[in-house]
């Protein structure tokens, strides 16, 4: 008989505190066409603890200035050391150069981990800048700084596939795609590209669907909170015919592994 003590526990209302929970998709903004959930630290670190997540991941991408915005998310580490991971906020419209000393900040002065790539936050429709020189130019800079600090990059738009070829050594998180299950056909040659669950159109049988394909092992837990409340975006993954070992490895085995987290003792 399959174990499903993980769902028996979810069922029950219970925190998750019996699995070591990652979130791989969170934010310390709100945006305004958005209802969401309290969206300062002090609020997010109490949901948090509501539901049994132990890491989130987190980025503010909603500013236009990109530099506050990352030393935002520097603030949210120092106030609560390892229970955030931050993404580097990119803009490449601002430039190769630019780009790059941005994220040479994050990652060496503010201990940043990963890269959130969002097209929301560009000056131009992103159908436009694909076709601008020093947009790719941009570009270029991210996905080999990604590659040669072997990080993690969640990417709001679809990574095209040339690019998962060049830089094996990237790991790119295409955000909510367990919403489109399509694109668990198109990725699953790459096993650089991983697959959050944040989508508000993960519908029953998705879940499935992806570990049938490309198996549990490139499918990472995330809530985008706080735009959704991550109870419900952890009920619609724990509440599928996900075998607990499997589970594991979602809700926060894959995302520990990709950061080089160490996963404390009484989880193991």
């Amino acid at each position: 008989m399959t174990e499903r003590r993980i769902l028996d526990a979810a069922l029950l209302g219970r925190t998750l505190d019996d699995e070591f929970v990652v979130d791989c998709h969170g934010h310390i903004d709100h945006w305004k066409l958005m209802s969401g959930i309290d969206c300062d630290v002090d609020s997010m670190i109490a949901d948090m603890d509501r539901v049994g997540i132990d890491v989130l991941c987190i980025n503010k991408w909603n500013c236009p200035d990109i530099f506050q915005s990352n030393t935002d998310v520097a603030n949210a580490l120092k106030k609560y050391p390892g229970r955030f991971v931050a993404y580097a906020t990119t803009q490449p419209c601002l430039g190769k150069q630019a780009t790059l000393d941005e994220l040479k900040r994050c990652f060496d002065e503010l201990g940043f981990s990963g890269i959130k790539i969002h097209n929301a936050y560009e000056t131009l429709p992103m159908r436009d800048m694909w076709y601008l020189p020093e947009f790719q130019e941009a570009m270029d800079v991210i996905w080999s700084f990604a590659a040669d600090r072997r990080c993690s990059l969640l990417c709001h738009w679809l990574v095209p596939e040339e690019v998962l070829k060049r830089y094996p050594e990237a790991q790119f998180i295409i955000a909510h795609s367990l919403g489109i299950p399509h694109y668990a056909n198109t990725y699953a040659p790459y096993p650089n590209a991983y697959f959050d669950t944040a989508a508000s159109t993960n519908l029953r049988g998705n879940l499935e669907h992806f570990v049938a394909l490309v198996g549990a092992e490139r499918i990472l837990y995330g809530s985008d909170m706080p735009y959704a409340n991550p109870a419900y975006r952890l009920g619609q993954v724990v509440g599928t015919r996900v075998p607990d070992a499997d589970m594991r490895k979602i809700v926060g085995g894959n995302m520990a592994r990709l950061l080089n987290l160490e996963i404390p003792g009484k989880y193991r």
